[in-house]
């Protein structure tokens, strides 16, 4: 049986010789800062979206109740919200 995406799918361009992959986001993905730093709305946000974009699911565990309100609008601009 063949995978429905491969895992060496490009996802997103990092600079102009890196890619994302999805293999990276299915091994391992952390994002690392102090408070405000940006890892949602900066590194997140980038993971999120390709993941969208590929028509793949998503499981989003929030803390910070604002933050439910940023991931709704990121998936509604992808066309993803009935989902």
């Amino acid at each position: 049986m063949r995978d429905h995406w491969p895992d060496s799918l490009p996802l997103l361009d990092l600079n102009r010789r890196d890619r994302l992959r999805l293999r990276h986001l299915l091994e391992n993905s952390m994002a690392l800062g102090l408070t405000g730093s940006g890892k949602t709305s900066g590194p997140s946000q980038h993971e999120l979206r390709a993941l969208l974009a590929l028509g793949a699911g998503v499981l989003i565990l929030c803390v910070k109740r604002d933050a439910a309100k940023m991931y709704r609008e990121w998936i509604r601009a992808a066309g993803r919200i009935a989902d």
